[in-house]
């Protein structure tokens, strides 16, 4: 079987209360009741759509899921918080990098798995005096 080439983001719909799958390059959407149903339905729709193209003699656009992860990720934050991040890595006797990874796999940890619905956000509203 051969991976699928377009990037998908899943994202949760507040409006719909499912998740939507969008495939950006061929300006397609699916939803589901999980991530995973929602991707497979993108999947599903993605290769319907390349067999209009292929049917129309159209080529397909280019593939975009190649994605690079290299390992490493620039960060920037507030000086203050850069003080008490090395603060805590010194007392811990850790580098600032080994304990920010380890903060990051912990709240990945906790995270709920992505098949769960998400806790709905309290919105920001703006008031006027």
């Amino acid at each position: 079987m051969t991976a699928f080439p377009y990037r998908i983001l899943v994202e949760w719909s507040v409006a719909d209360e499912r998740f939507v799958a969008r495939v950006a390059a061929l300006n397609l959407a699916a939803h589901g009741d999980s991530a995973e149903e929602a991707t497979r339905e993108a999947e599903v729709a993605a290769s319907l759509a390349l067999e209009v193209l292929r049917g129309d003699g159209k080529a397909a656009p280019e593939a975009d899921a190649t994605a690079d992860y290299a390992g490493k990720v620039a960060l920037r934050m507030s000086r203050s918080m850069h003080a008490r991040v090395a603060r805590l890595a010194q007392a811990e006797d850790v580098s600032i990098n080994q304990l920010l990874v380890s903060m990051i796999a912990e709240g990945l940890a906790r995270s709920p798995a992505r098949s769960t619905k998400p806790r709905k956000r309290p919105t920001l509203r703006h008031t006027s005096r």
